[in-house]
């Protein structure tokens, strides 16, 4: 993925933000084939998902904008 495509994605992919819980993705708005590499990651980092009736399988903000930047990774 190159800048252009990070950029393009940090413009597509809402954030939501509900007020309710922290900020989350749903990475089924995530647009193929980043939704697949995104996936990937997460099941080799060991990053932590959430599921959320209606919304799927979702990520934190803080570890969509890591991923964005291919700093995703989990130190243990």
């Amino acid at each position: 993925m190159d800048k252009q495509d990070r950029e393009s994605l940090r413009r597509r992919v809402p954030v939501i933000n509900s007020g309710e819980r922290t900020a989350y993705v749903r990475l089924s708005s995530v647009p193929q084939p980043w939704q697949d590499e995104l996936r990937d990651t997460i099941r080799r980092e060991l990053v932590p998902t959430f599921l959320l009736e209606g919304h799927g399988d979702c990520i934190f903000v803080w570890d969509w904008s890591s991923w964005l930047d291919d700093e995703l990774f989990c130190p243990f």
